[in-house]
């Protein structure tokens, strides 16, 4: 098989996958996140806000849902999170712009995969959907998986991108 139709059926390869994950199902929040995100969450439910998404927070979510009619799963989907006045794309650890957009700049601490191969990019992008491969670095190219204003939020990406056997980091920078 020639190179050219090999690379060509490795990038539907990518391609595919990467579409299918689909944003609405990255507006998610679910038992184990944690962040600023979970935080807003809470404070529309009246509960404790300390950011974390456990088992209180699954319970008051389902009771919202059955309060409003809403499909019971105990997760904070785009339809939750609306019905909450919450709009599901402005979560940053997921929603994030495309290079050059406003919400690339949205703090110093980026979250950083080195490399620049095709399959860790998919995998970041089950996580951050618009991570994208820079090659801006002194020290090589990498995937770029979104500023974060603080460094916790940037911590929480790191170690999910982490779960997935990414060799994520936070970097800070200067703007």
């Amino acid at each position: 098989m020639s190179s050219f139709i090999w690379k060509g059926f490795l990038a539907i390869a990518v391609i595919i996958p990467t579409l299918a994950i689909g944003f609405p199902a990255l507006a998610n929040l679910r038992l184990g996140d944690r962040g600023e995100d979970v935080r807003d969450l809470q404070e529309r439910l009246n509960i404790s806000a300390d950011g974390i998404y456990g088992q209180d927070t699954k319970d008051a979510v389902l009771l919202y849902q059955a309060e409003q009619g809403l499909t019971r799963d105990g997760i904070a989907g785009e339809e939750t999170l609306r019905s909450l006045g919450l709009n599901p794309n402005s979560r940053g650890e997921v929603f994030l712009g495309a290079p050059g957009s406003e919400s690339e700049s949205d703090g110093p601490y980026r979250v950083v995969i080195p490399g620049d191969d095709e399959d860790r990019l998919a995998r970041a992008r089950q996580v951050v959907g618009d991570a994208f491969i820079s090659s801006d670095s002194r020290r090589g190219d990498y995937i770029d998986a979104g500023g974060y204003t603080t460094r916790a939020d940037a911590d929480d990406v790191a170690r999910q991108l982490q779960d997935r056997d990414l060799d994520a980091r936070v970097d800070f920078r200067r703007n």
